[in-house]
Parts: C-alpha cells; structure tokens; sequence
C-alpha cells in the first residue's frame, strides 16, 4: 500500500480506491437514522432548523435535483459520495502546499483511512459533510494567506468559514483558530481592516441563522445547551475517555497524530513555523473543548470530527523531517496497518449489515430485539417498510368501510424512517408526538401537515430496536386502540427486528402536536 506514493498517479488511485469503497457502501446500505431526518430538511426548506443551519438540506435538493430523485438513497448521497472524492484532493493539495508532494500524498492516504472522512462525512449525508469540504477550504484559503499576505485570501476564508457555519455551528472554532494563530504570530492583523471585513463577511452569511435562531420558536438553542452541560460542576468519567474520536478518525492515524505532536513538543514552539502553528491552532481547541464537555455530558465522537483534519496534515509533514528517516519504518507501518484496519471494519460492517451474524439480535423479550445492533437501520429498512406497507393494506382492506389513516410515533428516530420509507412515498401524514427533545423538528412539520381530523383513525408504530408504546394521553384521545401486532423482520434467515403496530380507532380529541 505504501508504494502508492511512489507512482505518478498516486493520488488519482487513492481517489478511485476509496470512491469505490464508499460506492459499495452507499449500495448495500439503506439510509441512516440521521440521514433520513435530515431529508426533511431538504423537503422543508427553512432558514434553519431545530438541530443544525440549513446547508446539509439545500444540498440534498441539490443532488436529488430539486427532490426529483427524493426517494433514492443514492441521489441522497450523492453529495456526500462528491464531497468525500473532493475532500481528499483538497487535503492532498493543502499539505503538496505547506510542504511538497509526499506530504499530501500521506495526507490523502490517512484521510481516505478515517472512518470520519470516508463514512461519516464522504458516505452519509449528514452536516458534517458540507462542514468538512468548507473546513479543508478555509484551511487552504489560510495558509495561502500566511504565505503571500494577499488580502483576497483572507477574505475567501472569511467566505468559506461562513458557508462552513451554515452547515454546523462548530465551524466557528476555525475563526477561534485564525485569531490564536494573530495573537501568536501577526497581532498587528486583528486591527487591519481585512481582517474584520473578513469576519464581517462570515457573519453576513451566517446572519439567516442567527435571525431564525432569535426569532423562531422551534429555536434549539436550548436543547444544544442542554447538551453541553450537566447542571453540575462536579466532574464524572462516566463518558470521558474519548474512544469515540480515536475510533472514528482511526487509531493508527490518531498513534502517528500523537508522535508527530510529541516530535512538535520536541522541538520546541519556537522552531514550529507559522502554518503549522495554524494547524495547531484550528484542531487542538476543539479537541479539547469536546474532551472536557466529556466529563459533564454525553458527547458524540463525530463533534470534533473536523479537527482532525489539521492533524492529519500534521502527520505528513513531520512524516517528511530528516530526523524522522531512522524511524520511517514504524510510520509505514502504522499507515498500512491503518489502511488493513479501515477495510476490516468496513468488511465486518457490511456483512453484520447483511447478514446479521456477528450480533446476535434475538431476545427472548420481544420489546428488546435487535435493541443492541445499530446495524439494523443501515440494512433492514427495505424488509421493514414491505411488511409494513403489506399488514395495513391487508387490514385497510379487510375492514368493511376502510378509511384514510394517519401514523403517529413519539421519537424523530424511527420515526423519520418511517416518514422516509413507508408514509411520505404513500402520501399518508406521520406525526411524533412527544415531547420537544423527542420532536426535534417534527415540532413544526407536525404544524405544516395540518390538524389529525376529528373521527379519524391512526395506526402508532414502533420498532423493538427503539420500543416505546403508546403514552396514557393517547389512549384517552381514542374510542379504541387494539393491542399491538408484533411482526418479526427477517433478513438471512435470521430474526433481526420486532415491528410493533398499534390500530387506533375514531379520535376524540385533538391531539397536541407540539410541545
């Protein structure tokens, strides 16, 4: 693998090698829990929404060619599948810039390695896929401006920053980098005019958000709060140790990561030249800020994703040093045993996708199976929705006067897989009624597809994966509501997933659609 970066070609092979990989994902995969919520986005154009500004939305309507293939988990992907190609070239150019060739190409090599990069953001469609590409471009547009001092540059990275806050609120820890690196190394910038006509133009286009964020009550200002904080100041290691992030970015890559941080200690701060001090400086806060956040609350391993990428760079660059050629053989190493790592993982994903050998999904409760294979949202939603779509219509059908229905959830997950696979296709509405951290922007779309009418009936549906029945509230807004049928899911012969269906007759009371 390593002899890759001798050839000409290299970097055009490490593009075609990880497309096809993340092509064969994007194949045998359904759409993700978040994926298919954030189609909603797409399909309900806003200034913002509940959870994340509006970029990962407009670029679905994007590649789904304004919604015309909606319904397609390609198209969906589409973007990401691009922007992941994209990604890699970028950070293959950044590190051919800061340094030479070998640079980018080992930068190229470990980001088509990163879980992160290749998966999360390169396969997924999620925030962090426009996120990403905006990031590597302020990056880019950065050190160019370290370099030559042009003006232009940093306004462009004003502009990159900006569309990057339009996609995930953490793109401001790239202004918290550029003005560490002023403070270090050009304090005499901060009171330049481009430098905050530079700001100014990251927030002009960060301003929509802003607006709906002070303005909206669907604002999830303080749901984000919430999440970011205990209420406590006392400590607990409960959900400190980061695995999350040395997982998802690669542990090989995140071992070279921390010798090339060690090699940097070493030399001392005054021998790290300015746009290395950069990458320091718009990977390590963020890094930080999620690790402490850590001890306080639960977080996700994929909010210091972008980070990374800066370290990444890092890597090829102290890869090239001449004190480092005695220990060359170790970072080759490491890199191949990487890149073997990164396809296992991909290899026994898929196949637990398929084939659901290597967890074992059945419990003997029939609320609990499948409740400990995060799998099943990636590969059964097909099954899930045909049994679905066949139990209601043989009911429909066998009922002596069949009425139109409505679906009711209490959860955006499973119910925007639901929504994604069974309800929106067959143009039959589907609330989530529950409370507001459970709605998230269902708050609103719930408004937007009008009242439940009065006398009509509905089927409340969920999933062993993610039981939660019926609450108290409903059954006394119903005539009727029958026990639930349990339908098994199988996929290879084997039981993966219970889906409950609970039939609610003739309601009596509106029920309230938001919280």
């Amino acid at each position: 693998m390593i002899n890759i970066l001798k050839r000409k070609d290299s970097i055009y092979w490490i593009l075609a090698i990880n497309l096809a990989i993340r092509l064969v994902i994007t194949f045998s995969t359904n759409l993700g829990t978040d994926e298919v919520y954030y189609v909603l986005y797409a399909l309900y154009p806003d200034f913002s929404y509940f959870d994340h500004p509006p970029l990962v939305g407009l670029l679905i309507r994007l590649s789904t060619f304004n919604l015309s293939f909606i319904y397609n988990d390609f198209f969906v992907r589409l973007g990401a599948l691009l922007i992941g190609t994209v990604n890699i070239y970028l950070i293959y150019r950044i590190g051919t810039f800061i340094k030479n060739r070998t640079t980018g190409l080992i930068s190229a090599l470990l980001l088509s390695s990163s879980f992160y990069s290749s998966i999360i953001v390169g396969t997924f469609i999620l925030p962090d896929t426009p996120l990403s590409l905006f990031w590597l471009l302020s990056i880019l547009a950065f050190v160019h401006f370290i370099s030559n001092k042009k003006g232009y540059w940093l306004i462009l990275f004003g502009l990159t920053v900006g569309l990057a806050l339009l996609s995930k609120y953490q793109a401001i820890f790239v202004w918290v980098g550029a003005i560490i690196y002023f403070l270090i190394y050009s304090k005499k910038t901060l009171i330049t005019p481009k430098f905050w006509f530079s700001i100014f133009i990251s927030v002009l286009i960060f301003t929509p958000v802003i607006w709906w964020n002070l303005t909206s009550e669907y604002s999830g200002i303080f749901y984000h709060s919430n999440r970011i904080g205990n209420g406590s100041w006392i400590p607990s290691f409960k959900n400190f140790f980061p695995t999350g992030q040395i997982f998802y970015n690669n542990p090989f890559n995140v071992f070279l990561i921390i010798l090339s941080l060690l090699f940097l200690i070493k030399k001392g701060r005054k021998q790290i030249e300015p746009k290395i001090g950069f990458l320091l400086a718009i990977s390590l806060p963020l890094i930080f800020i999620t690790t402490v956040m850590s001890l306080y609350n639960k977080t996700l391993p994929h909010w210091s994703g972008p980070s990374f990428f800066a370290l990444i760079i890092l890597v090829g660059y102290v890869f090239n040093s001449e004190e480092l050629n005695l220990k060359g053989k170790t970072f080759k190493d490491t890199i191949v045993l990487g890149q073997i790592f990164f396809f296992l993982v991909i290899a026994l994903g898929l196949i637990q996708i398929k084939t659901g050998i290597l967890i074992n999904s059945f419990s003997d409760n029939p609320q609990k199976t499948g409740s400990n294979d995060f799998t099943i949202d990636l590969g059964l939603w097909d099954e899930i929705s045909t049994n679905l779509k066949s139990k209601i219509a043989r009911n429909n059908n066998s009922a002596s006067t069949p009425q139109d229905y409505v679906i009711l959830t209490d959860n955006w997950f499973p119910a925007s897989h639901i929504d994604y696979y069974y309800a929106m296709p067959n143009n039959i509405p589907l609330y989530v009624i529950g409370e507001s951290n459970k709605q998230h922007q269902y708050m609103k779309i719930n408004v937007l597809r009008d009242k439940i009418p009065l006398h009509s009936n509905a089927y409340y549906i969920t999933t062993s994966q993610y039981f939660s029945p019926p609450k108290q509230d409903i059954f006394e807004r119903y005539e009727s509501i029958e026990a639930p049928e349990i339908i098994p899911i199988y996929k290879m012969n084997k039981h993966r997933v219970n889906l409950f269906i609970y039939k609610m007759t003739n309601l009596k009371n509106n029920l309230n659609l938001t919280q």
